[in-house]
């Protein structure tokens, strides 16, 4: 299984910071003499950011790994890719810069605060947006009073009801995203990306054959359970460094929406539980409970309330899938790029998995390398 293969290709011969740089003189009609650059930290995928600086404001330039055309539609990529990739296309389409540029469109229509775009240099595979400033969710919180942290967090609760009102846009606009699902084959494939960047790359020790059948054909039962549930559009990774406060503004007018290129279509719990039970921030318990009323309301008002019993044993399902495919993440982030700042939030996501799979209690392969990995020490 390869993770992330379209995340390479532009030659390193020239500084990220020089071609976005480049770009704003070009497109936005500025001197160049009037501007400086800096590179951003980035995330877990492979763009590059950078903040360009002049005297009356700045701009974030999102550098892809390759070249891209604007007179392509995020199908025809979708196409293009499922042609060259015909064993695994569906699955590994991911970080695709037409697809932001769409999604952008369709969730300021749906009404979700997301940067706008000031121009795009598709020659460069550079994207120019607006600067919403570095006060990530995650790091704004640890400063903000509890009204205020409260007051996000259900702002984004209502956000995630926002993307789900743009499902029959979506659909109608026949984008990538409303093509692309959470489906039983995704769900597993990240299931399966758990498994090998956690036991056979982070730890060196890959699962005894019986154990990893066992978990594997637990994997497909879990994914497919969930694959039956009805789907809408999902940002696809909803969670606290996903989410900006502007600077200079309140924690409901000011919260930014980033990061939604591969917003797909997925269960309804999906990017509920990607925010209650981020290994990010590690909520208390009494504010996850308030955040899960919160929605329940709005999904009765929107007619997507599938009832009480059927979203509990969900939210369940996905809380193991999406802490799962985390920990993968966190995993192949230190193992396969030597980030090793990600492992810390093991602990924090395996602590939601393991509650999540004694209430289902079906699954005893799934539980035993829960269990195992929680008394795992990673070395940071």
């Amino acid at each position: 299984m390869t993770a992330e293969r379209m995340s390479v290709d532009h030659s390193d011969a020239e500084r990220a910071e020089d071609i976005v740089l480049r770009a704003v003189a070009h497109e936005l009609r500025i001197p160049v003499d009037d501007l400086t650059a800096e590179a951003l930290a980035g995330d877990a995928s492979s763009r590059q950011y950078v903040r360009v600086s002049h005297p009356e404001r700045s701009i974030v330039g999102v550098r892809y790994p390759r070249p891209f055309s604007l007179g392509d539609a995020s199908t025809q990529r979708l196409e293009r890719w499922c042609h060259e990739n015909p064993d695994d296309g569906v699955l590994t389409f991911a970080n695709d810069p037409v697809c932001q540029i769409e999604m952008t469109a369709l969730l300021t229509r749906a009404e979700v605060p997301v940067p706008e775009i000031l121009a795009v240099d598709d020659r460069e595979g550079v994207i120019l947006l607006e600067d919403v400033g570095d006060s990530l969710l995650q790091t704004w919180m640890a400063s903000a009073d509890s009204g205020a942290v409260i007051a996000a967090f259900e702002r984004a609760v209502d956000l995630i009801g926002c993307v789900r009102s743009a499902t029959e846009a979506a659909i109608d606009a026949g984008s990538a995203g409303s093509r692309l699902a959470l489906d039983g084959d995704k769900l597993f494939w990240e299931l399966e990306f758990f498994l090998v960047n956690t036991f056979d790359r982070a730890i060196g020790v890959p699962l005894k054959p019986e154990l990893d059948a066992g978990f594997r054909n637990e994997a497909r039962l879990l994914a497919d359970a969930l694959a039956e549930r009805p789907r809408f559009l999902c940002h696809r990774d909803f969670h606290a460094r996903n989410l900006i406060v502007r600077p200079g503004s309140d924690p409901v007018d000011g919260l930014v929406v980033i990061d939604f290129q591969d917003a797909r279509m997925g269960p309804l719990t999906y990017d509920l539980v990607s925010l209650v039970e981020d290994p990010y921030v590690q909520l208390e318990n009494w504010l996850r409970q308030r955040l899960v009323a919160r929605f329940r309301e709005l999904a009765y008002v929107d007619g997507t309330w599938p009832g009480d019993v059927d979203f509990g044993e969900e939210y369940d399902l996905m809380t193991v899938q999406r802490m799962l495919k985390a920990v993968g993440t966190f995993a192949n982030q230190a193992a396969v790029r030597g980030k090793r700042d990600y492992l810390p939030y093991i602990a924090p996501a395996l602590a939601s998995a393991g509650p999540a799979l004694e209430r289902l209690g079906r699954f005893p392969a799934l539980t035993e390398v829960v269990s195992r990995l929680r008394v795992t020490q990673f070395e940071t």
